[in-house]
This record gives structure tokens, C-alpha cells and sequence, in this order.
């Protein structure tokens, strides 16, 4: 994989949905995908399970440890050098993650 993506979520299941759809749609193959699920009681863990996606990593927390010790998680997940780290409200448009890393 050339990226790995983080996204941090808690209690936002609609955001999140929206989310990782549009990462789906609007992210080309060769990339990891770790969600950290900060806690949620809101349904928001069990989406990435749903997708069904082997990119796709869960680290689900059972409180919420802050936003800055669940982005260490998920870029403790990856696999490669370069990781992005997106909230659930960010929705990436086409040749988001090859421009990021163009720039880098």
C-alpha cells in the first residue's frame, strides 16, 4: 500500500457513514484504512465490520481516550510511510490522496 488513512470517530454514525463511502468512491486502490472508534454509543463502531472491506482496520475503544491519543493509534496501524488523518466531516474529492502525495 502506498498510504494508510486514519479516521478518528465518536458518536457522528452519519458522518462517518458518509465518511467512508466517499473514501470508497473517491480513493484509488493502494491504501489502508484504520477507523478508531473513540467510545461511541451511537452505532459508529460497527460500520466498518458492515463494509465488509479487508483495507479497512477497526481499533475500537471502550471510552473515549481523546482525539489526540486515538490518531496515535491509528498511525500506529499502518503499513506504510505516509499516513492522512481525516475526521468523519471530511469528504476527499477525486485525486485527493495522490495530490497529498504529490505535495509530500
Amino acid at each position: 500500500m502506498r498510504a494508510h488513512i486514519g479516521v478518528v470517530c465518536w458518536n457522528r454514525l452519519e458522518l462517518t457513514r458518509l465518511c467512508l463511502s466517499n473514501l470508497l468512491q473517491q480513493t484509488p486502490p493502494g491504501y489502508g484504512l484504520t477507523v478508531v472508534d473513540n467510545g461511541s454509543t451511537d452505532g459508529s463502531a460497527e460500520l466498518v465490520p458492515a463494509l465488509q472491506d479487508p483495507r479497512f482496520r477497526l481499533v475500537r475503544l471502550g471510552s473515549n481516550q481523546g482525539f489526540a491519543r486515538a490518531n496515535n493509534l491509528a498511525v500506529a496501524q499502518a503499513d506504510t510511510p505516509w499516513v492522512a488523518l481525516l475526521n468523519p466531516d471530511a469528504f476527499p474529492t477525486p485525486d485527493w490522496l495522490e495530490q497529498l502525495l504529490a505535495a509530500a
